[in-house]
């Protein structure tokens, strides 16, 4: 077991993740998790990918993973998600920041809705998310009712996986 961060500015880490967490068989005290839901101050809507409290979060904990979700959370406000360079310029600190904290980063990214997209047109925003990526996970629900999916789409360090069929009782 290890220590994962859990970043996320869509479910609160009280009401949702952590019972979750723990019905998993979680070990709790390795999980580092900032509930943004509940920040009335604002004070973490500073960190933000690039921020010095982005570092400095990583460096002290020292997570293996640690997990965004979704990225428009942690994106600064100034960058434009359309912008390829911008995006790229934008995550491409986490790589560093990786190697410094010894984290490996998870990026959770909503997919458009658009027919007939494919690959890396189903990235929302910027498909510069994709092409900075190491590897690409996608979830989704197939067409039979209750089935969903987890599809390896990229990997650089490795051959593509097999799409794994699941359904959450």
């Amino acid at each position: 077991p290890q220590k994962v961060a859990f970043c996320t500015t869509e479910d609160s880490v009280r009401k949702k993740l952590a019972k979750k967490l723990r019905e998993a068989g979680a070990d709790m005290n390795n999980i580092i998790a900032m509930d943004m839901a509940a920040d009335k101050t604002g004070l973490l809507r500073s960190f933000k990918f690039g921020t010095s409290e982005m570092e400095l979060f990583c460096k002290h904990f020292k997570p293996t993973a640690c997990v965004f979700d979704p990225v428009q959370g942690f994106v600064p406000p100034e960058i434009n998600m359309g912008s390829r360079n911008a995006m790229r310029d934008c995550m491409a600190q986490l790589i560093t920041l990786g190697e410094d904290a010894g984290t490996t980063f998870l990026v959770v990214c909503h997919t458009n809705k658009r027919k007939g997209a494919f690959g890396r047109d189903r990235v929302a925003d910027s498909a510069d998310l994709w092409d900075i990526s190491r590897s690409v996970i996608m979830a989704g629900y197939t067409e039979d009712q209750g089935i969903r999916y987890l599809s390896n789409e990229k990997n650089n360090y490795a051959e593509l996986q097999e799409t794994v069929l699941f359904s959450i009782d």
